[in-house]
C-alpha cells in the first residue's frame, strides 16, 4: 500500500532556494538578492509559513528558530536593554533545538540520558548542558549563547542537502524528514 507523506515545500526548488537563503556564503542564490540577512529573513518568514502549512522537519525549524535568534540579536546590537530578550531567544532556539533533535531519537522501549542520545547522533555534551542551564538554571552568558547557536546554527548547513540527496524534495516524497 503506498504511503503518502506531505512536505510542506511543492518542489526540490523550494528547498534549494530556502538553503540558499539561510546559507548564502555556501549556496549562493541563483538570481541577486539584497542582502544576506534580508535572505535570511525571507527564508525565516517562508519556514513559519511551512509550519503553519503543515508539519516541517524539526531541523529546518531549528534553523529558522536560530537564525531568527541571530538575526535579532544583529538588530539589536550595543542596546544593553535588549540583552535579555535576545538571551531568552537564543536560549528557547537553542533548547528546542537539542530537545528536539535528541527526542527524536529516544527508543521508547530503553529510555537513554541526554548525553548517551547526544554522544550516538554526535552532538557536543556542551550542547547538552547549555541546554539543561537555560531550561533549569538562570539563562546563560550571551556570549555563550551566541556561540552555541551560531555553531549549531552552521552545522545545518547539510541538513536540506541530506534531504535533497535523499530523495526526499518533492512533495509526497520521504519519510523522517530532516533527521538527517
Amino acid at each position: 500500500m503506498v504511503q503518502y507523506i506531505f512536505t510542506p515545500w511543492r518542489s526540490r526548488h523550494d528547498l534549494l532556494a530556502i538553503r540558499s537563503q539561510f546559507y548564502p556564503d555556501h549556496h549562493p542564490p541563483t538570481h541577486p538578492s539584497p542582502s544576506p540577512n534580508n535572505q535570511k529573513s525571507l527564508a525565516v518568514a517562508r519556514v513559519a509559513t511551512w509550519m503553519h502549512r503543515t508539519g516541517c522537519p524539526h531541523l529546518v525549524e531549528s534553523t529558522a528558530l536560530l537564525t531568527a535568534a541571530i538575526l535579532a540579536d544583529d538588530c539589536s546590537a550595543g542596546e544593553s536593554s535588549s540583552s535579555y530578550a535576545v538571551r531568552a531567544a537564543y536560549a528557547a532556539a537553542f533548547s528546542r533545538f537539542v530537545t528536539g533533535l535528541l527526542d527524536s531519537h529516544q527508543d521508547r522501549a530503553r529510555k537513554m540520558s541526554m548525553y548517551g542520545l547526544a554522544r550516538s547522533v554526535g552532538l557536543p555534551a556542551a550542547f547538552v548542558e547549555l541546554r539543561h542551564q537555560a531550561t533549569h538554571e538562570a539563562l546563560p552568558s550571551l556570549v555563550r549563547l551566541r556561540g552555541a547557536a551560531r555553531g549549531g546554527w552552521s552545522g545545518f548547513g547539510g541538513i536540506i542537502g541530506g534531504i535533497l540527496r535523499k530523495g526526499r524534495g518533492a512533495r509526497g516524497t520521504g519519510r523522517g524528514l530532516g533527521m538527517g
